[in-house]
């Protein structure tokens, strides 16, 4: 299949659904309140923003004083390209780099403070409707580096679509985050959807560069829940699902910290088969809050056995077996016997 296909509905490959909505700030609206260059000024970490692209050409100052005066002005697509092609990014913290999770969070952090802010961006997204986003104000420095952008367009369109979601739950002509609203929209579709088994499902999105589990249906209740949020963070579970002592005591996991305490699912994070009701997951985790594109020549085998937690999840994606390193087959038969225990005697 095409690959700029992947992802669209059935009626949308039959061309009867919408066009998409192109988010430029030379767009008509909705789509120039949703560009990067949009002055919404809003305000995150105490220091006022003129729009995201400002922000985003913020964060290569290394100057505290230049960048809040940089927050503060309009940019050009220039600059913000310009900074898209920097190694090294700077926000109320030592340098970072691209590859490392906390500048991504700072990012995330702004667009949140942004909706939360700007009632014109919120009313924005809800107009936009049930529209597929494209977004050609995002930042583009080449096409082999898309993993290399501080917010590509993949991943800014990710995080409105379900945005949008989320407000259109209480708009009057919106859809909730339903079962049978995913289904209508046409996301259950072959190339973006996991069948797991005993009529459980997943929902996949396209997230910066990888597809994501990002729902979780039960057909049999038919019910949806969200399991990785519009910021790659985990959504159903808590601190207290995981297993500290055993993965403290793991030399190679311990140092991969910053990712488990974030709840962070930027790398990947895989539901398996459903077997009794419980789902065994595998949850990639890597040392200093690395991305795996950095471990991409890594054999998959020392990848699994150095840099993975296990977990099981109910149909609800509520965690019954904490996450924990597992480095054979039969401890992992050994947690399925136990969430399977769990449900019989707790429900």
């Amino acid at each position: 299949m095409d690959s700029a296909k992947r992802g669209m509905s059935k009626e949308q490959l039959s061309g009867k659904d919408e066009p998409a909505l192109t988010i430029s700030i030379k767009s008509a609206y909705p789509g120039n309140v949703l560009s990067i260059y949009y002055p919404s000024n809003f305000v995150v970490d105490g220091v006022t923003c003129r729009s995201l692209a400002s922000f985003l050409t913020a964060l290569g100052c290394s100057d505290k004083e230049e960048q809040n005066k940089v927050c503060g002005r309009e940019v050009s697509k220039e600059e913000v390209n310009a900074v898209m092609r920097k190694s090294t990014f700077y926000w109320d913290s030592p340098p970072m780099g691209v590859d490392f999770l906390g500048i991504e969070g700072n990012i995330y952090n702004a667009i949140f403070a942004l909706s939360e802010q700007s009632e014109e961006f919120r009313k924005a997204l809800v107009a936009s409707g049930k529209k597929e986003l494209t977004c050609p104000d995002c930042p583009r420095v080449g096409k082999k580096h898309n993993s290399s952008y501080l917010l590509s367009e993949a991943e800014y369109c990710y995080i409105l679509w379900n945005l949008r979601l989320k407000l259109q739950e209480t708009s009057e002509e919106g859809a909730t985050v339903s079962y049978e609203n995913l289904k209508r929209w046409g996301r259950v579709f072959l190339p973006c959807s996991d069948r797991l088994g005993e009529s459980m499902s997943t929902v996949n999105f396209y997230c910066g560069t990888r597809w994501k589990q990002s729902y979780l249906l039960d057909e049999k209740a038919q019910e949806a829940y969200q399991w990785i949020d519009e910021f790659k963070r985990l959504k159903t579970l808590t601190y207290e699902d995981v297993a500290w002592d055993k993965l403290k005591a793991d030399e190679a996991l311990s140092k991969g910290l910053c990712t488990v305490q974030n709840l962070s699912a930027h790398l990947p994070v895989t539901i398996m088969e459903y077997k009794n009701d419980t789902a065994l997951v595998k949850w990639q985790i890597i040392p200093n809050g690395k991305y795996d594109v950095d471990y991409e020549d890594l054999d998959p085998d020392t990848i699994d056995a150095e840099f993975c937690l296990y977990g099981i999840i109910d149909r609800k994606g509520k965690v019954r077996v904490k996450f924990r390193p597992a480095k054979s087959l039969q401890e992992l038969a050994l947690m399925r016997d136990e969430a399977t225990k769990l449900l019989r005697t707790k429900g």
